[in-house]
């Protein structure tokens, strides 16, 4: 099976994990096809990106110049044939939503040259109906499936009009293999960052529509000794560190964490709390920091904006978006009962292997792939 993967996110090698994954266990040659030059702006903070070619056995990566490097709903590759003439795929799978030109022109690609492939993409877009008049009845018309981020993007996409199969799968998965619980580095970085007591932690944008100031609401009466470690950064920081110093709690601010050091955090907290609140133009889609706290045997406790309770499953706490007391009720009872502590961190470690592990979503896309180049896809059901 030869399978072609169109990424922007795909520029940064820790990205390729489950890819890497899928070409050591299956008969799978996979090609990534990434743009030549990246950039992205976090806060002010630009990040550039030129990964370089890879070539290993069964796994590849084709930096391809496009464009434009900043917009990842614009972006086009400058090849006139993207590699697809030579590489004859049999999936051609594009990480890109419905209406994004990158995905537009995968599609024509295929139809000139590669015409027997079938062509899937991936969405987040879980808020609402495509509007484009003119790109989403292409994309309709010219794909063959989509992989949705979450069960609320199939119910938007089947509002929409899609009709052909539709497949609920993260796209972001979590190496386990480095997402794990360290005793050592939880008591180098506890000493390190003065943290005493139940910790109690979140990692994330510092913005409102995260619920930051219903968590810091929630702690205001929470009894006992406890700290606080918010890894991340935004533009409500140093609102949050007033706060903070207002009621003298021991709060520790990282501030922006690079992403292959986020797996040295986890160990240190007793619990995550990932309080997001809906906006008009926003839902929680995954909440990735979910999963990997959970692969690092954290108890987490999220709010029900969009996804979160689908990714936390029965192997955490929820309350409603909002609502203060509940969220205190619930960090109550995980300071209080140890014994729940530890169940919640093994049933959110057992989920997290299954669901959200790149071993896992390798496992799960493989079988998703075969049962879409087969005669009969109505096997793919089983994947909802």
């Amino acid at each position: 099976m030869k399978v072609v993967v169109v990424s922007h996110a795909m520029v940064q090698d820790h990205s390729r994990a489950r890819w890497r994954r899928l070409a050591e266990r299956y008969p799978v040659e996979v090609t990534l096809l990434v743009p030549a030059n990246w950039e992205n702006n976090w806060f002010g903070e630009i990040s550039v990106w030129k990964p370089q070619p890879v070539k290993e056995e069964g796994f590849q990566v084709v930096p391809l110049p496009v464009t434009d490097c900043r917009n990842w709903g614009r972006y086009l590759f400058k090849s006139l044939d993207a590699g697809l003439r030579q590489l004859k795929p049999d999936i051609i799978y594009v990480i890109q939503e419905e209406t994004t030109f990158i995905l537009q022109q995968m599609m024509l690609y295929r139809h000139v040259w590669a015409p027997r492939a079938k062509l899937l993409f991936f969405s987040w877009n879980n808020l609402q109906v495509p509007k484009s008049r003119f790109l989403w009845p292409l994309t309709r018309a010219n794909s063959d499936m989509v992989i949705a981020g979450n069960s609320e993007v199939r119910q938007v996409l089947r509002q929409a009009g899609y009709r052909k199969p539709v497949v609920v799968q993260t796209e972001i998965g979590v190496d386990e293999t480095i997402f794990k619980f360290d005793l050592a580095i939880r008591t180098q970085l506890r000493a390190k960052l003065g943290l005493r007591g139940f910790v109690i932690g979140y990692a994330g944008r510092l913005t409102r529509a995260k619920g930051l100031l219903d968590l810091f609401a929630a702690l205001e009466t929470l009894q006992g000794e406890w700290s606080l470690l918010l890894v991340g950064d935004g533009d409500l920081r140093s609102d949050l560190e007033m706060y903070a110093r207002k009621h003298n709690w021991q709060a520790c601010f990282t501030g922006q964490v690079a992403i292959n050091q986020m797996h040295n955090y986890f160990p240190a907290m007793d619990c995550l709390i990932l309080p997001s609140r809906t906006t008009s133009t926003w839902k929680e889609q995954f909440g990735l920091v979910l999963a990997q706290a959970m692969m690092s045997r954290v108890p987490v406790i999220g709010s029900n904006s969009g996804a979160i309770p689908e990714v936390i499953g029965d192997a955490g706490l929820v309350f409603p978006e909002g609502d203060i007391m509940a969220l205190r009720k619930h960090l109550c009872c995980l300071i209080e009962d140890e014994e729940q502590r530890i169940s919640l961190a093994q049933q959110g470690y057992e989920r997290a292997l299954i669901h959200y592990s790149t071993t896992g979503l390798a496992d799960e896309i493989y079988q998703i792939f075969k049962q879409l180049l087969s005669k009969n896809q109505a096997g793919l059901s089983r994947f909802n």
